[in-house]
């Protein structure tokens, strides 16, 4: 069983040149690390933000616990946090046509203010997506549509409650992905190039009513790592039972020949009577220590890529 650890961190630097002699007004930095195990047919998560770890358990905020299991046509996810020590639950059905078509519905329950959040995803077809959300006592609604065209991503979306637009732009170029977002309401634009797991971002007002406004830069990264624990190959002792001396105790094989002339077996050390060996006959302490011996452990490191995900596997071999 592995275990997968998720760790972002972000740094940025909030209205760069608005204080005059300063590079910035302040400096924002946070950090979310996510770790989820599976056990039989369920995952279990632990989400931690840099509050909770600095925090430690008289802070909690923004730590949650998660148990994920999916059934045949349902995901069903349960959530309490630690912090606000409030529950939430999700369910997913996802359904599947022949021609391709994709049709996901999920309910999401919040105990804080018994809030139910309905949200209907569909894609039609291989370069289009739609997703609606709507919040039926906060009368919330939102939609967008989601477009791939010429290797570029375009995205539109609408907030129903606020009456505002939105619209993104996204690239990939050489290796980085390229992508703009503009909200017409609040005049905010904001600039991302990444490279996984880099980013770097740029963020500010920029517009007819509020002008140009100081931005903000920032810096991300996500990586993601496994952690895997393989077994050992079996040993003499695991497989029969039997004990093996190590092999500087056992007797050499015999070359001699016999009537025949066909080469003599070798011949182990436990064969030799205890009268014709060399030395003392080892002990029941001398055999517990062969044996610790034979048994050490010794873990090492071992490094790969897999979809580019960097794999971290312990093995742990045995002398």
């Amino acid at each position: 069983m592995s275990t997968k650890v998720n760790v972002t961190g972000s740094v940025g630097l909030s209205n760069v040149g608005k204080i005059k002699g300063a590079l910035a007004e302040g400096l924002q930095a946070g950090a979310v690390v996510v770790a989820k195990k599976k056990i039989d047919d369920v995952t279990f998560g632990l989400k931690l933000t840099e509050q909770a770890i600095l925090g430690g358990l008289r802070n909690l905020k923004g730590a949650v616990i998660t148990a994920n299991k999916q059934y045949r046509y349902v995901t069903s996810t349960v959530a309490y946090d630690l912090g606000t020590k409030k529950a939430s639950a999700t369910l997913l059905t996802t359904a599947s046509f022949q021609g391709g078509q994709v049709l996901e519905l999920q309910g999401l329950w919040k105990e804080l203010n018994n809030q139910v959040e309905l949200q209907l995803a569909a894609k039609p077809d291989k370069t289009t997506r739609l997703i609606a959300t709507v919040n039926p006592k906060t009368r919330a609604a939102t939609a967008s549509l989601a477009k791939d065209w010429q290797g570029m991503t375009l995205t539109t979306a609408y907030n129903f409650a606020k009456h505002a637009p939105a619209v993104s732009l996204s690239k990939k170029v050489s290796g980085n992905v390229v992508k703009a977002s503009y909200a017409v309401n609040t005049e905010e634009g904001l600039l991302e190039i990444g490279r996984k797991p880099y980013k770097v971002y740029v963020k500010g007002v920029v517009g007819r009513r509020k002008g140009v406004g100081h931005p903000t830069i920032g810096f991300t990264i996500d990586r993601e790592f496994e952690l895997r624990k393989t077994p050992a190959p079996a040993t003499a002792m695991e497989t029969t039972g039997a004990f093996v001396p190590p092999l500087d105790k056992q007797a050499p094989a015999s070359s001699s020949k016999t009537a025949k002339g066909k080469a003599e077996a070798p011949v182990a050390y436990e064969d030799i009577p205890a009268a014709g060996r060399k030395g003392k006959d080892l002990g029941v302490g001398d055999k517990l220590k062969s044996i610790d011996e034979s048994f050490e452990r010794k873990f090492q490191l071992n490094k790969h890529q897999k979809d580019g995900v960097d794999v971290y596997t312990y093995e742990r071999k045995r002398h």
